[in-house]
């Protein structure tokens, strides 16, 4: 990279519009998903009643369309979830299943299935993490000692632990 002069400004991040919820169809939908998932992490039956409950109100009222509720299952919010950039960075799947050797019997179930394994790149994260203006003057790059007045040692930030100097 090219050496920036000292207190060079840092250059702003593409904000997307305010009204852009990509993947989600609005604020409804995230603020939903954000508190079935985050918030009450709610099981899969239970979203499941939950949409479906909704669903049935609006039939009733007769406001029924086919995106009256934000989501169709919890399938749909799952994968909803699942595609949603983290500050530009797109999520990537791959599926995990055992290759050891199986008993003959009684094998348990995980053994003969594949599970989906959701990461983003731990490379890409930090490099967002750096260039965000929030964090400037905020990250300790190196270990560090602290004393109060008295000379006695402050252990409020992590790089202040022991640990760090060893």
């Amino acid at each position: 990279g090219n050496t920036l002069p000292a207190n060079a400004p840092v250059s702003p991040a593409p904000q997307p519009p305010l009204n852009d919820w990509t993947p989600y169809q609005d604020q409804v939908s995230f603020e939903t998903a954000e508190f079935l998932y985050r918030k009450e992490e709610m099981s899969a039956d239970h979203i499941d009643t939950l949409l479906d409950l909704w669903k049935a109100l609006f039939v009733k009222n007769k406001l029924f369309s086919e995106d009256t509720t934000p989501f169709t299952d919890h399938t749909n919010l799952h994968n909803t979830i699942d595609s949603t950039p983290i500050g530009g960075i797109p999520c990537k799947l791959f599926l995990l299943s055992y290759s050891g050797q199986m008993p003959q019997i009684d094998s348990p179930s995980w053994m003969s299935q594949s599970f989906d394994v959701w990461f983003c790149s731990p490379r890409a994260l930090v490099h967002n993490i750096l260039k965000n203006p929030e964090f400037k003057n905020e990250v300790d790059y190196a270990p560090l000692r602290e004393f109060d007045h008295n000379g006695k040692q402050k252990w409020q930030n992590f790089m202040s632990g022991s640990w760090a100097w060893k």
